[in-house]
């Protein structure tokens, strides 16, 4: 499904928006975060939290720490409070 849906968007619609998908699902989650930084806080922001899971999954901390701090930065300003705790509390457990 997801290559079709890639395939089909790829010939039609290359936007940032697909290109920032495209990048996730090949699992450059830093680059299509940097994709989307251009079109969408919200979609930036879930990102990079994803991108703090699987480096504080891979042990790499400290690059996690980076990307969590400024994924969760959106989420801070706009008052989504038990967003921010559960990708702490995410992120505590996977490393």
């Amino acid at each position: 499904m997801g290559e079709k849906w890639l395939a089909f968007h790829k010939r039609h619609a290359d936007t940032r928006r697909v290109r920032g998908a495209r990048l996730l699902l090949e699992g450059r989650v830093l680059e299509a975060a940097d994709e989307w930084a251009l079109v969408s806080p919200h979609d930036e922001a879930v990102t990079r939290i994803e991108a703090a899971r699987q480096l504080a999954a891979a042990g790499r901390t400290r690059e996690a720490d980076v990307q969590l701090e400024r994924g969760l930065a959106f989420f801070h300003a706009v008052g989504a409070t038990k967003l921010v705790r559960d990708a702490e509390g995410l992120l505590s457990a996977a490393s």
